[in-house]
């Protein structure tokens, strides 16, 4: 599990659960609520931590990405992912199929998942985050690069990231715009939509939604 934190006040409702799993609550209605500005500065933070988690883990792994608001009288959330076990040896349709089987056994928790990283638990001990979103990291066979990773967030927002072997960005693409160190950048066309990795981590998004 790998984190990284912000400062901001649009945290400030109570989510409902989601119907069907649970306890996990989900951003989904404060994403799609957000103004511009705030939806933006909210992908660009996304993209940092998964630009970080892919400098200290580029293993390939199924990541679901967690907002932790800000305790009562602070300002300070956290953006946090963790992994579930998944067998990408197979063909894709069963990746899914097991994928998704999992996370209904785990009451549609990716954290509760049997296997999944354990690791939010330091920054997340009551499970009080909120989903944000299902991705995939790729570990690259060529030596002059480290990892790709996709992700979708619940606002239907496209990520692709793919970094260098030093561990830098090569790449960091959005479907939506998004902001980093106060600069905007508009959004892209992301090919690979549609293909096996994304229909992955679609159908999942879609799931926990």
């Amino acid at each position: 599990m790998s984190g990284c934190g912000g400062t901001d006040t649009i945290l400030r409702t109570d989510p409902a659960p989601h119907p069907e799993t649970g306890d996990m609550k989900t951003l989904t209605a404060q994403l799609t609520a957000f103004d511009d500005t705030t939806a933006a500065r909210l992908r660009g933070m996304v993209l940092l931590q998964l630009l970080r988690a892919g400098q200290s883990a580029p293993a390939t792994a199924l990541l679901h990405l967690f907002l932790l608001p800000p305790a009562t009288g602070e300002t300070r959330f956290a953006i946090y992912e963790t992994r579930q076990p998944a067998e990408f040896a197979l063909e894709m349709p069963e990746v899914i199929s097991s994928a998704l089987a999992a996370l209904g056994d785990a009451g549609g928790d990716p954290r509760r998942v049997e296997g999944a990283d354990e690791g939010w638990r330091e920054l997340d001990a009551e499970g009080d985050a909120l989903y944000l979103g299902t991705g995939a990291r790729f570990a690259s066979t060529n030596p002059e690069l480290s990892c790709t990773t996709i992700a979708r967030l619940v606002d239907t927002t496209a990520l692709y990231l793919t970094q260098a072997a030093d561990g830098q960005p090569l790449i960091a693409d959005a479907s939506n715009p998004f902001v980093v160190n106060d600069e905007q950048v508009p959004a892209k066309e992301i090919a690979a939509i549609g293909e096996p990795p994304f229909q992955l981590v679609d159908s999942i998004e879609r799931s926990l939604r």
